[in-house]
């Protein structure tokens, strides 16, 4: 948990209504910059989608902003079809990570911090 602090990041959500009542949800974010930790920012990735959908409450949402990931595993922009996504892409597009992705936090840090001893069957799907 005093990790995810010390790698702030930054996030900002703006309700946008129409005089017909419409509203649309516009939202920017700064997620951790380090490769080196992938699932730090796939946490602040899932908190900030957590956050944003109890936000919008289902209206329209917008999301910009610098998510510091590659759509690819490897940190490559492209690939072969059905090369594996990174961790935050995953998540942005498909609305979830399996705890056996590598850039799960279970997987990456199972013996330290708030996720010590916890194994990848352990997390519910």
């Amino acid at each position: 948990w005093r990790e995810l602090h010390e790698k702030l990041t930054l996030a900002n959500a703006l309700e946008v209504s129409s005089e017909s009542g419409r509203k649309v949800w516009v939202s920017t974010c700064h997620l951790f910059w380090d490769p080196r930790y992938p699932d730090l920012k796939l946490l602040q990735a899932w908190l900030l989608e957590r956050e944003l959908s109890a936000l919008s409450g289902g209206a329209p949402l917008i999301l910009a902003g610098d998510l510091n990931s590659t759509p690819l595993l490897d940190g490559r922009s492209q690939g072969p079809k059905g090369a594996e996504l990174s961790g935050v892409y995953q998540l942005m597009t498909q609305g979830a990570v399996d705890a056996l992705h590598p850039h799960h936090p279970v997987l990456l840090r199972p013996t330290r911090g708030l996720l010590a001893g916890v194994r990848p069957k352990d997390v519910p799907e």
